[in-house]
């Protein structure tokens, strides 16, 4: 059973030392810093952000960031592999959360490793759109723009 609380910053430590694979290469390719630098810039930058537990244990950390720019957040999500166990529970609640992050921010967008098909299907099942608009990374990767959320 998962349970999801506000994020601490004592949360940073565990779920660094987890992150899958994808997310560690999607932090590579987008910014090149440690992944316990990106948590901790994710946490101070977002004003929602929550973290997952397997009993005790932080497994994920998923927020929405102040893009800077006027009603518009930057949803993301850092998770541990064995969290995959959770798929099910973790997408029967993101529509609640999407919305209160609907609510502080009406317009969400962000990036996406278009090489990421699980990524890819779980926005669009989310209910935002996927573009083909290209990005260029800090580290000189593509990643494409998906924008908007559950109606």
């Amino acid at each position: 059973m998962i349970t999801i609380r506000e994020s601490d910053y004592k949360d940073i430590l565990p779920v660094a030392s987890l992150i899958r694979e994808e997310d560690l290469e999607d932090i590579r390719k987008g910014c090149g810093l440690p992944a316990v630098v990106v948590l901790s810039i994710g946490i101070a930058r977002s004003p929602l952000c929550w973290t997952v537990f397997d009993g005790n244990s932080p497994i994920g950390v998923f927020g929405c960031l102040d893009s800077g720019i006027e009603e518009v957040g930057v949803p993301w999500f850092l998770n541990a592999p064995f969290s995959k166990k959770h798929t099910r529970n973790l997408v029967s609640l993101a529509p609640q959360y999407i919305e209160i992050m609907k609510k502080v921010f009406p317009k969400l967008q962000g990036a996406y490793n278009p090489l990421h098909l699980n990524a890819v299907r779980f926005l669009k099942w989310a209910g935002f759109t996927i573009t083909d608009t290209p990005i260029i990374t800090d580290q000189g990767h593509e990643f494409k723009i998906f924008h908007g959320g559950i109606q």
